[in-house]
């Protein structure tokens, strides 16, 4: 069950793939995979639901039949446009406490509903303890994600994404997990499951797995070892003093932190690179104010050339800054940059189209995104020599697009 919020994840793990074992699969071709098919592809209970129907009609939501009600009919990306509805069907079920899968509840649902079909009430049950268990760190880490977080903790469309991120997670693993003498032998459901067989093990979001297999790249070529996953090394809350930038009052940033009552780390530095990415996801009404002070936004695109002028005209006296920051935000801005394109087009930041704590986040993601490009960017002779600062650049070389604010 390939999906766009995994699909940088999927292209990694392919070159990884490749590079190990020297064989060959096309990763990008999406095609391969037809997801509004692939729920024909491994049996499970079709026909009429009332639960799934009900949720349909009080949400506004299309199932895509009336003889394929199932939730598993539904791709994972109408999952995660459909918050509401899959709120609905949770809450008709009583999955979740306190907003918590409730494993106990699932195995009672389906060892009393699907007792006649074992082997599917087994997998059904293994897929929701897959995606509900701590042991799980993929999962646990795509939940506890900065963005995650930001739009888990609001309400989407009146309703909170949590059932539709773990039903997402859940179709997945179903279809990942099926039975080979479940599975049909249609030419589609052939290709898809040899796809399958090549790329292997992807649940986790495209950013925390390109981290871990970009690490194992490295390595592998490199024959150097580095713990990717050790995030202590990287101090957030200090990395803003690693690459040389202006600092100082700006009244800006300053004026918008006060109407947005948006704590900035210092009265010396209100710089936004100043932030941890983190710390913008969660202040994009501060974000979105300073955009719209200078300008930097027009019609929710990136306008280059007002970008541009900015850096041009006020940080004149630093030409290296000016440049450097204006490379950053073409970097974002860029179609050109699949990694970019890719991890702004997926389904989880689709919500971005609506209203978090009453401001688009558009601003806060490409200023997230900046900050990201500045740091990893910055130019040996502006890099600090801190012990902190020369441990982060070894690591940020090792593991590349770890650091959640370069």
């Amino acid at each position: 069950m390939w999906i766009n919020s995994i699909y940088l994840a999927v292209i990694l793990l392919c070159l990884l793939v490749t590079a190990l074992l020297g064989s060959k699969v096309n990763c990008h071709d999406k095609e391969r995979i037809r997801e509004d098919h692939i729920h024909f592809c491994c049996k499970h209970p079709d026909g009429h639901n009332d639960v799934t129907e009900k949720c349909a009609k009080q949400t506004n939501f299309k199932l895509p039949s009336p003889k394929e009600e199932a939730p598993e009919d539904v791709t994972v990306d109408e999952v995660m446009d459909a918050t509401c509805w899959a709120k609905c069907v949770f809450d008709n079920y009583k999955f979740l406490k306190n907003d918590t899968l409730d494993m106990q509840a699932v195995r009672n649902h389906y060892k009393t509903v699907h007792k006649l079909d074992p082997e599917y009430e087994s997998e059904m049950i293994a897929a929701f303890d897959q995606c509900h268990s701590k042991a799980e760190k993929a999962t646990s880490d795509f939940l506890e994600n900065p963005l995650m977080k930001a739009f888990a903790v609001q309400k989407v469309n009146s309703c909170k994404p949590i059932s539709a991120i773990i039903l997402s997670c859940v179709i997945y693993h179903f279809f990942h997990s099926c039975p080979r003498n479940r599975w049909s032998n249609t030419t589609e459901c052939v290709e898809t499951l040899d796809f399958a067989t090549r790329v292997v093990n992807m649940w986790v979001n495209s950013i925390y797995l390109a981290v871990i297999l970009l690490c194992l790249l490295v390595t592998t070529l490199s024959g150097s070892r580095v713990n990717c996953h050790d995030k202590e090394r990287i101090r957030e809350d200090h990395i803003h003093l690693c690459c040389k930038h202006p600092d100082g009052h700006n009244v800006i940033t300053e004026t918008c932190a006060k109407q947005t009552k948006f704590n900035l780390p210092s009265s010396k530095e209100e710089a936004p690179e100043d932030l941890a990415a983190g710390d913008v996801m969660n202040g994009t009404c501060w974000a979105k104010c300073v955009f719209d002070n200078y300008k930097f936004l027009n019609h929710d695109a990136l306008d280059m050339q007002v970008v541009r002028n900015h850096y041009k005209t006020f940080h004149q006296l630093d030409p290296e800054y000016e440049s450097e920051m204006i490379a950053a935000f073409d970097q974002c801005h860029s179609k050109a940059e699949k990694a970019i394109s890719d991890f702004l087009s997926t389904r989880v930041l689709s919500y971005t189209i609506g209203k978090i704590h009453n401001c688009k986040p558009m601003a806060a993601i490409i200023l997230s995104c900046v900050i990201f490009h500045f740091f990893h960017s910055c130019p040996r002779s502006r890099w600090s020599n801190t012990t902190e600062c020369m441990e982060t650049l070894d690591f940020a070389k090792k593991c590349k697009r770890v650091l959640q604010t370069m």
